[in-house]
């Protein structure tokens, strides 16, 4: 699967748990949260960040999800990316760099875009079909070019090795790469403005994974490798003018920015730095002082900061909370527990509640009702998991009682549990929360602990995955179906419930090809519902992200498609 690390954050693959995290980019007018006067351009935005900095720049190996929306909304474009908006319904797929949000053959194994006239790099030279191409081409160089994402070209159509691996190892020299291969999935019409793409399988939501910004444009003969990363091309509204990695970032305009060719992009201000390493509490202290060059700074909030910053009401006007995209649940494995009212059961018993307040309490995450979060716009809708949905309502706090009914229900005794969890301190008190809770209910777990470096192949593997296991996810791109398929059908990356329902798994394929996005919206809420109802999860929490800005920025909220700020639609008042 899936993630595209958002907020605090989540990662790009199952290999990485505790950080799990999305993606698209930014888009035409945005809303404006509450009674804010209307946006104005200039000025210089303060961007605050603690730690290294970003991890990458380069579009193909950035895979953060808060770096994407930057990156999106000043550096790169891409062939789609989503409308700046606060609300996550409206956050809709539209088009950037294409003329439209692309067109599909019927069996959706074929799409056709073409590129906007007018759209150039920072140096003036024209975009075409080639720099598109070959910028994905440089995400299948792995081994040239770390932190690559393969879920974002792992649908084009190109052939694979006895191990399952691409035979196309990127435009760079590699041993045995298959040159040719690229042809086979992506082509270029003559006049340089129309790209295909040749899939390996039918997927109704492609125009959504080309907002990625592995599909960001790059001249091949500014291509510098590795070292791309410092200072890559610009295709939007800023180029890079110093880049002190691990201190500063500053954009400025880029001249040959056409506004005309991107009706997305507002662009505000006139420059943007990024202060980067400064200490959590500094960020904090800084914003909360608004004085000077700081009144016109944001940043995303760690979960201590985020803690202080909302227990001030001062500071209710500056500060922003909203759904990231991830969700944290308990898999039951259903080859394990396959008795449906004993797995109904261990829903109805655990103590969410007590977990999430360990966890964070309603600033790490609200209480879930399903594996699709409201991040996801029209793809959510309430399952009524905890309003009748398995037959009575159940508490925030979890109903022994009701679960001891459905034990006995089940006409057979309750197996002796074991639970999976990736070994921390934070963990630890979770499990022995689940271990609790379920006790009281006569349900007996045994906690079990695993190294990070273990816990993914362990869980995954159906001949060492125990009876319940932790996990946290999130689609690679804004659609319900980079995260549906993963968890509810055999071949899925995620698939830690080991689920395997035929009708289920047909269903999702439905949802692939279904080409009316709404229709499709529906049929991945009724799939989330049917999960809940087979009890294949426990949905535990739906995770936050929270920001704060100076007293002079607009335009802020949390960003439903990054579960970030939207960096793009932000602007500084005189």
């Amino acid at each position: 699967m899936t993630a595209r690390l958002r907020g605090r954050l989540r990662a790009a693959t199952p290999a990485v748990l505790a950080t799990l995290v999305l993606l698209s980019t930014a888009c035409t007018s945005p809303s404006h949260h509450g009674d804010q006067p209307p946006p104005h351009a200039g000025g210089t935005l303060l961007y605050l960040r603690s730690g290294a900095g970003f991890v990458h720049l380069d579009p193909q190996r950035d895979f953060l999800a808060q770096d994407q929306a930057f990156a999106g909304g000043y550096l790169q474009r891409t062939l789609t990316t989503y409308t700046f908006s606060d609300r996550a319904r409206a956050a809709t797929l539209v088009p950037d760099l294409a003329t439209d949000t692309g067109r599909p053959s019927r069996d959706a194994r074929t799409w056709a875009f073409t590129l906007r006239k007018g759209v150039s790099f920072q140096n003036g030279q024209p975009i075409r079909c080639q720099d598109i191409r070959y910028g994905l081409a440089r995400a299948f160089a792995g081994s040239a070019l770390t932190g690559v994402s393969p879920p974002a070209v792992a649908m084009l159509d190109i052939p694979r090795d006895a191990h399952g691996e691409p035979t196309y190892q990127g435009p760079y020299p590699a041993p045995g790469n298959n040159t040719g291969a690229l042809d086979r999935a992506v082509a270029c019409s003559p006049d340089g403005r129309t790209i295909t793409f040749h899939l390996n399988r039918p997927a109704a939501d492609f125009n959504d994974t080309v907002a990625l910004l592995t599909y960001s444009p790059v001249p091949q003969s500014l291509d510098t490798g590795t070292q791309y990363d410092q200072r890559p091309v610009s295709s939007g509204p800023y180029e890079i003018a110093q880049n002190a990695p691990g201190s500063r970032l500053v954009l400025v305009r880029n001249p040959h920015w056409n506004r005309a060719s991107d009706p997305v992009r507002p662009a505000y201000p006139d420059r943007v730095v990024t202060e980067i390493g400064v200490p959590d509490t500094q960020i904090q202290q800084r914003l909360i002082a608004d004085a000077d060059a700081d009144q016109a700074a944001v940043a995303n909030l760690s979960a201590p900061s985020a803690q202080a910053v909302f227990a001030d009401p001062k500071l209710a006007g500056r500060r922003y909370d909203g759904t990231n995209g991830n969700v944290d649940y308990l898999a039951i494995n259903t080859t394990r527990v396959a008795d449906l009212q004993q797995r109904r059961a261990i829903v109805a018993a655990l103590d969410v509640g007590a977990l999430n307040a360990a966890a964070g309490g309603d600033l790490d995450g609200t209480r879930a009702d399903g594996l699709v979060s409201p991040a996801l716009g029209i793809d959510y809708q309430p399952t009524g998991l905890w309003d009748g949905l398995l037959g009575k309502d159940i508490p925030t706090g979890g109903d022994p009682s009701y679960a001891r009914q459905l034990i006995a229900e089940s006409g057979r005794p309750m197996p002796v549990l074991t639970y999976d969890y990736i070994e921390s301190a934070g963990a630890d008190r979770a499990a022995t929360i689940v271990v609790s809770s379920l006790a009281r209910a006569g349900i007996t777990v045994r906690a079990h602990a695993l190294s990070p470096q273990v816990y993914y192949p362990t869980v995954r593997d159906p001949r060492t995955a125990s009876d319940l296991v932790f996990g946290s996810a999130a689609p690679n791109w804004h659609n319900a179906s980079a995260l549906l398929a993963d968890l509810l059908t055999p071949s899925g990356s995620l698939n830690l419930s080991q689920y395997d329902d035929a009708t289920v798994t047909r269903d999702v394929h439905d949802g692939q090809t279904q080409l009316d996005r709404d229709a499709q919206a529906r049929q991945w809420s009724r799939l989330d519902r049917s999960a809940m109802l087979q009890a294949v999860a426990v949905p535990l929490r739906f995770e936050h992200a929270q920001a704060l800005v100076g007293s002079r920025v607009g335009g802020a909220y949390i960003w439903a498609p990054y579960g970030s700020l939207p960096f793009g639609a932000l602007w500084v008042r005189p």
